[in-house]
């Protein structure tokens, strides 16, 4: 192996001449891009995630390896200059053509509902390398929401590695700037103390914030970079000892667990250092995991792994809407993910990496990236665009149009008094030591509250409640409490006793409580009897007590017979069991019987007719899912709401 030049300061950061090519990385890029395409597609590998975690980890030991010396050696403008032109070259114009093709059959596949909008808007974000704040920022919750819908989502992992290829030739150009070379102390001290903060974020923070932001992920990269820097210390040698082979199983064991069996952090945690482990050890070819890794068929699946993330995430969505559910079904999608994902590898990726001109291809990609922008700025303007089905779902009605959350840390009274109030804007955090996401709107300066309690169905009345928070001159509190199951009673528990804390400092002022959980009418449920619970301490005078009933849950998505391209598009309802709906009320009413300031909901009877169930009205989805409502579906409703507010005694004390 050549030795660094005499001329090289002998200070600066120890990095001998880049090594030979690794084939068991392309190797380990094949294993964890499976694991991903594996865990979003038919649910094979429960833990197949920390595929990402992994493709974290190689990414800082790849960029080490080929441009920690040249950092080192030439810590100049022209050498970032170099580094952004070839990763640009790399990885935006594949990025760019799936962006583009899964925008246009989204306009053709996706439900005509608010998440067509909220899909076009991630597409921009993607183009920007910055999804994942744009996730972040809609309070996207990667374990709890359902996110079938975006076909943009796993593009926050793009730009969670672009954010680190935008730090990462900070610390040389500043030690140039200053005139001190980066020693080898100074750096490893640096990586150490970024390794350390970022994993503390990681494990410290909400999930949200955790998930998708670069400074909690940085950990993963600075792993990686260690893994490079301990391997070239201890020099050219490859392992043929089997703890390679323990540590490749370990990530594949970790990929396959299923995800009730490990917490999501921790399974990052253990992947993250066994893939770093397994970079450091850097198994030999005549090794067991050397001759797994480095066989034709995982160097063809690693050589295509990013072009096979970019499709496999939009086939997945897409190609669910069109097709039913089961084995065979997910098998196709797998081998359509897969021949998109060779198809973009070849006709794009690799071949403008090599562009003859690089600097002409950089400054096209430039300004595709500066569209976006100019696109996001003007979002206000986007259900004008022709491939936009359905501009009023965006525009709603009577104005009421303000979809964007944003997180803020703090207590309740800071967010009564944030400047953006005055918009209406719905603010949102997540309560630490609880599943309890909670969101505020201020619509008015007086001390009206409208509550809403729930789980996943008090998100879809979120649309219904504002409405008519906004009507009322009120402002809204909704709080999304996650996860209540037989085997998380304690936390769940300690969920509810936040919300009735939540609701003590607003005694006087709250006129209306809504309540929505699935599965309320089950006697054993654990949300049934929280929900007893709660009532029986909630004391509010003059409040009213709404419990949403059940509604329509259908065997089968409906947005598959409600997409342009899906044969039974004209269907305008669907078939339901009414007598189990009907059962499901009866026992619901039995359990919260009705009295003066309690009373039960339920949107099926202003659905349902004759045991058909609408679908859609006037073109718009009335639901998210199976069981879900749209925004749309939550307008449609919101009359009916209404006229059974109207129907009841609002004046006495609920206890």
């Amino acid at each position: 192996m050549p030795t660094a030049p005499l001329s090289a300061p002998p200070e600066q950061i120890a990095v001998r001449s880049r090594p030979a090519r690794r084939l068991d990385i392309q190797g380990l890029r094949a294993v964890a891009v499976l694991a991903v395409l594996f865990f979003h597609i038919g649910g094979w590998c429960g833990g197949g995630y920390i595929g990402v975690d992994v493709f974290f980890v190689i990414s800082g030991y790849v960029i080490a390896m080929a441009y920690l010396e040249k950092f080192t050696r030439a810590p100049r403008l022209s050498t970032a200059i170099d580094f952004f032109q070839r990763r640009v070259l790399r990885l935006a114009p594949a990025l760019f053509v799936m962006v583009l093709v899964t925008l246009v059959l989204a306009d053709a596949i996706l439900p005509p509902t608010e998440n067509k909008f909220l899909a076009f808007l991630a597409g921009l974000s993607a183009v920007m390398q910055k999804s994942n704040l744009y996730f972040a920022y809609m309070g996207t919750n990667y374990w709890l929401d359902d996110l079938s819908r975006n076909p943009f989502l796993h593009t926050w992992s793009l730009g969670v590695e672009w954010q680190f290829y935008a730090l990462f030739p900070l610390p040389f150009l500043i030690a140039a700037l200053i005139r001190r070379p980066l020693t080898a102390p100074s750096g490893l001290a640096i990586l150490v103390l970024v390794l350390a903060a970022s994993l503390w974020l990681f494990l410290t923070s909400d999930a949200t914030r955790a998930f998708y932001g670069p400074l909690s992920r940085f950990w993963q990269f600075a792993l990686g970079i260690l893994a490079f820097l301990a391997t070239r210390r201890k020099g050219t040698g490859r392992d043929d000892s089997p703890l390679s082979l323990v540590l490749l199983a370990g990530i594949m064991v970790l990929a396959l667990l299923p995800p009730t069996l490990l917490l999501p952090a921790a399974g990052s945690v253990l992947a993250s250092f066994l893939a770093a482990g397994l970079l450091y050890v850097a198994p030999s070819d005549r090794s067991l995991t050397g001759r797994m890794l480095t066989n034709s068929a995982f160097q063809s699946v690693g050589s295509a792994s990013y072009s096979i993330y970019l499709t496999h995430w939009p086939v997945a969505v897409l190609g669910r809407l069109l097709l039913a559910e089961g084995v065979i079904y997910d098998v196709m999608l797998v081998v359509l993910s897969l021949t998109t994902g060779f198809l973009l590898s070849w006709s794009v990726e690799y071949r403008l990496m090599h562009a003859a001109r690089p600097g002409r291809a950089v400054l096209a990609c430039l300004a595709v990236v500066a569209l976006a922008y100019v696109g996001e700025r003007r979002r206000s303007t986007i259900p004008s665009l022709p491939w936009y089905a359905n501009p009023p779902l965006v525009a709603h009605v009577d104005g009421y149009h303000n979809y964007w959350w944003t997180e803020i840390d703090g207590a309740r009274n800071e967010f009564r008094h944030a400047a953006q109030f005055a918009a209406g804007e719905l603010f949102r955090r997540s309560v630490p030591g609880t599943d309890v996401q909670e969101a505020v709107a201020a619509h008015s300066d007086g001390a009206r509250w409208i509550v809403g309690i729930g789980n996943s169905y008090i998100q879809s009345a979120g649309t219904l409640l504002r409405r008519y928070a906004l009507e009322h001159d009120a402002n809204l509190a909704l709080y999304h409490i996650a996860n209540c199951s037989p085997d998380n009673e304690a936390r769940c528990t300690r969920s509810f006793d936040h919300v009735l804390q939540s609701l003590a400092g607003r005694k006087d002022q709250i006129t209306l409580v809504y309540i929505a959980f699935r599965g309320l009418e089950d006697p054993q449920g654990i949300a049934g009897r929280l929900v007893s619970r709660l009532l029986a301490r909630l004391d509010h005078p003059g409040a009213q007590v709404v419990i949403q009933g059940p509604s329509p849950a259908y065997r089968y998505d409906p947005h598959a017979c409600l997409s342009l391209v899906a044969p039974c598009a004209s269907t305008q309802s669907l078939p339901v069991d009414i007598a189990a709906l009907e059962a499901a009320e009866r026992n619901l009413e039995r359990l919260f019987p009705s009295r003066s300031g309690l009373t039960t909901w339920a949107p099926y009877r202003d659905l349902c007719t004759d045991g058909m169930c609408l679908v859609r009205e006037q073109g718009a989805s009335l639901f998210m899912d199976t069981d879900h409502f749209s925004m749309a579906g939550q307008h449609y409703l919101y009359p009916h709401f209404l006229q059974h507010l109207t129907r009841q005694d609002h004046t006495h004390v609920v206890r």
